[in-house]
């Protein structure tokens, strides 16, 4: 049970590939309160990253990587063969988008024009991610809208996972008594009239977030 816990809890992790170190500092600090961000700035090291590192959940890739193209880093992705093969990718350009958009579409990429927002990376990752990774965002998102403890965030995370009072109560080596009064306060803050409401429309959040553009 605690390692479903953990994993429910894992940041997704992706690798920004830019030759300009500047834009990989600020696609980096843009992501990293949510995301577990590595960094590459040569065609040379995204290889080494994407040949040793197999749990990406997404790839953001700089067309021009020097005197390399990202496009070939991304071609040689798709041939591989390997676990990443089909791994996200948003590839990124400063220059004329016309030349490029076309071959990242046609690699199975998505595709931007710098600079690039917070929220167009946010939404691109969060697509990408696995289903406990959006369900954990969108929690931790409704612990902020509604100021919800810890405590309470972790109940209805793992109600949102299915679990039962009961079994949150043993998970956590706690008392009924105490998941009753995180749950009494949590709908209080959100207003549901019950821990089943408020769970169908986290889980409607999570399913939402996936499907957007």
């Amino acid at each position: 049970m605690q390692a479903a816990r953990q994993a429910a809890a894992a940041k997704p992790r992706v690798l920004v590939v830019d030759d300009e170190y500047a834009c990989v500092v600020a696609i980096a600090r843009l992501l990293g309160s949510k995301c577990d961000v590595l960094t590459a700035t040569t065609f040379a090291e995204a290889e080494h990253m994407l040949e040793t590192v197999s749990d990406l959940t997404a790839m953001i890739l700089d067309v021009c990587l020097g005197d390399r193209s990202g496009l070939d880093l991304l071609a040689a992705l798709r041939s591989s063969g390997g676990p990443l093969a089909s791994l996200p990718v948003l590839v990124i350009t400063g220059k004329t988008w016309e030349r490029h958009a076309n071959p990242a579409y046609d690699l199975g990429a998505d595709f931007v024009e710098k600079p690039v927002n917070r929220e167009r990376l946010e939404r691109f990752v969060f697509k990408s991610a696995p289903w406990s990774v959006r369900l954990q965002r969108t929690v931790c998102e409704w612990g902020e809208r509604h100021d919800l403890t810890a405590s309470e965030e972790q109940v209805l995370l793992e109600a949102a996972r299915g679990l039962s009072k009961e079994a949150i109560a043993a998970d956590h080596g706690s008392c009924a008594n105490t998941v009753k009064k995180h749950v009494t306060n949590l709908l209080r803050k959100t207003g549901d009239d019950s821990l089943q409401h408020a769970v169908s429309c986290v889980l409607r959040s999570a399913l939402s977030a996936g499907q957007s553009d």
